[in-house]
């Protein structure tokens, strides 16, 4: 847009500032003066030339962008001027009823006015905004939509109009639904029965202990560490099927505070393991309290468990300001990951270790990622055997 309107400007200054023609040029006398005129006109016939190129390009791009997903556009004050068929065809509403309005229109009631002046306020800075809207339409019925929303600015910087940019994901959201039902469900229901095996188990080992030979000794120790570990794993797969953002209000987390009570939590795990864990000075954040303190309780616990037998656990927790985004890092010296892997530790019951030699249900780094996902960041990971790991979170700003 600054481009087509920085060209048009330098267009129209020489045409009118040096009466450009090819009539002119060819009535000039002067050598150096024609040749002066003739260099002044290619310059502005290839800047036509590119204008026409950008236009062409800029052209295309907004009919793919029309062809693929839904679009709305709106002028400064937020009314309706653009749509496409595919706008038309998720909402339910016509056109003629959308134009002149504003997304008012399809308010389902389900986000809270903090979560629309968040929006406001970032678009009234001129930056980007992206997320998630339930949505109502015509019909009434409920409907999920991926959403970006990008301001327009004119040569001077002023925003004229904004373009959102949807993706209907309603479908999505409604397996994503089902499965933490039947994920917390199926978890739920595993507990009482483990419940009882493991109180018979224990009560086995207790009174009938001198009267078994030590195979049987060890098979029921084995059936007990095995129902341990099923219980934790029970109750990481419910930890993993509540996180989510949904129903969750966002407040300003002092992740000073949030980090301190991880460590309080965490005193007596650390103190046994020699741990060392520095913390730098930490941000405010718009999040949920309680998923960042499990967010970095997990990270801590992977720290110091994936440590080498005699070697201090030392890990290193810091945060920089980054482009509007909060970039924590969580750094440990333990025993690495192998590249082949890193793009797999983030999947549910991923285990990379034999468990023999570390414990562990495979879900805690899935539940790092989600709680990442949740607040609309991102978590990536950079790992050399034998030299420690390096996780990076990246929270946006606001």
């Amino acid at each position: 847009m600054k481009a087509d309107l920085l060209i048009e400007h330098l267009s129209s200054i020489l045409l009118d500032t040096f009466n450009l023609s090819h009539d002119d040029i060819e009535k000039t006398n002067d050598l150096e003066l024609k040749c002066i005129k003739y260099g002044l006109l290619c310059l502005h016939e290839d800047l036509q030339f590119h204008k026409e190129r950008s236009d062409k390009i800029l052209e295309d791009f907004k009919q793919t962008l029309f062809d693929s997903a839904s679009i709305s556009i709106t002028n400064s004050e937020n009314i309706i001027k653009n749509i496409n068929p595919l706008f038309v065809k998720l909402t339910g509403f016509s056109k003629k009823e959308l134009i002149g309005n504003t997304h008012e229109i399809l308010d389902s009631g389900y986000h809270d006015e903090a979560y629309f002046n968040e929006i406001k306020k970032t678009l009234k800075n001129g930056k980007t905004w992206k997320g998630e809207f339930c949505n109502k339409s015509k019909s009434g019925s409920l409907y999920w939509i991926d959403c970006i929303i990008f301001p327009i600015k004119d040569i001077n910087g002023n925003i004229y109009e904004y373009w959102n940019i949807i993706n209907d994901i309603t479908e999505k959201k409604k397996i994503e639904q089902q499965m933490a039902e039947f994920s917390y469900l199926a978890a739920h229901d595993l507990q009482e029965p483990l419940r009882v095996i493991t109180s018979y188990m224990q009560l086995l080992n207790q009174k009938y202990r001198s009267k078994l030979d030590d195979k049987a000794l060890k098979y029921i120790n084995y059936s007990i560490d095995s129902t341990i570990r099923m219980k934790n794993l029970i109750d990481n797969l419910l930890t993993y099927s509540k996180t989510t953002n949904d129903n969750i209000k966002f407040i300003e987390v002092d992740m000073n505070f949030e980090l301190k009570t991880v460590l309080e939590d965490m005193a007596i795990y650390i103190t046994e393991n020699s741990a060392i864990i520095t913390i730098g000075r930490l941000p405010f954040i718009k999040g949920v309290p309680f998923q960042m303190r499990q967010l970095f309780q997990n990270l801590i616990s992977n720290g110091i468990k994936f440590t080498p037998p005699g070697q201090t656990p030392e890990i290193n927790i810091s945060c920089e300001e980054v482009n509007g985004l909060y970039k924590f890092y969580v750094i440990d010296n333990g025993i690495g990951i192998e590249e082949e892997y890193l793009t797999k530790i983030f999947t549910v019951f991923k285990r990379l270790n034999n468990r023999s030699e570390f414990e562990g249900t495979g879900i805690g780094l899935a539940i790092c990622d989600k709680i990442v996902s949740s607040h609309h960041g991102k978590i990536t990971v950079e790992s050399k055997i034998n030299e420690g790991t390096s996780f990076c979170i990246s929270l946006p700003k606001n």
